[in-house]
């Protein structure tokens, strides 16, 4: 959780959409399994900035953070890359979150 809150805080699009001071609330859910030999996991939390506030939808493979889908409550969603560094715009094709989806 401390680590998906550094890439988080630090990444430009979540300071562009939620602010530079952060909050992260405690996990409100977690998930885990495993796939093909590998171990994952989900954590669902969230944090509030000084100009909005937005659900975290974080899974991992392994030890490796993959992919952080952020849902602001005024911005349009996006995903964050870890691996690319990078991020999109996020849009749901049948309305369901990717948490939904992994339950």
């Amino acid at each position: 959780v401390k680590y998906m809150a550094t890439i988080v805080s630090e990444h430009p699009k979540v300071q562009e959409t939620l602010g530079t001071k952060l909050h992260f609330h405690e996990p409100h859910d977690t998930m885990q399994g495993i796939t093909g030999g590998l171990r994952h996991i989900g954590v669902k939390m969230m944090v509030t900035g000084d100009m909005d506030k937005a659900e975290l939808q974080g899974f991992a493979i392994g030890n490796q953070i993959e992919l952080i889908y952020v849902f602001p409550s005024y911005n349009v969603s996006y995903i964050i890359k870890t691996t690319e560094n990078a991020w999109a715009d996020y849009e749901s094709k049948d309305g369901a979150t990717p948490w939904e989806h992994a339950e």
